[in-house]
């Protein structure tokens, strides 16, 4: 469950930073620093109690910061609700890479399939 979340997150945390399409919206136009993949395991660490509290309520956050690489961020559940008998949550990735403060967020609609496992839609 949690690998599956961890690669999703990458894909698309990736698609965020880089890219000429991200050109427009990312202030480093993909030459600045990027989140690693120890930055991207503690945003899932953090994120884990979250995805596992089964009364999560909106506006629950979980905090990670990783002094290795100055990263660090907020994960935010927006919204909890049902959806074709699954259990699905709306999150909000907020972070900062090498401690500039910045805009860069990622929402994202996951929800819990019948084996468990988190899976954005």
């Amino acid at each position: 469950m949690k690998m599956h979340r961890h690669v999703a997150l990458a894909f698309l945390l990736g698609l965020l930073i880089c890219g000429a399409a991200n050109a427009q919206i990312n202030p480093f136009k993909g030459k600045g620093p990027r989140l690693d993949s120890s930055d991207l395991a503690l945003m899932d660490k953090a994120a884990e109690p979250l995805f596992q509290a089964e009364n999560a309520t909106p506006g629950a956050s979980a905090t990670w910061n990783n002094e290795r690489t100055g990263a660090s961020g907020v994960v935010t559940i927006l919204d909890s609700t049902q959806s074709h008998g699954m259990l699905c949550r709306k999150v909000r990735y907020d972070f900062s890479v090498q401690g500039r403060r910045s805009d860069r967020s990622l929402t994202l609609d996951w929800c819990r399939t019948a084996d468990g496992t988190w899976r954005f839609r």
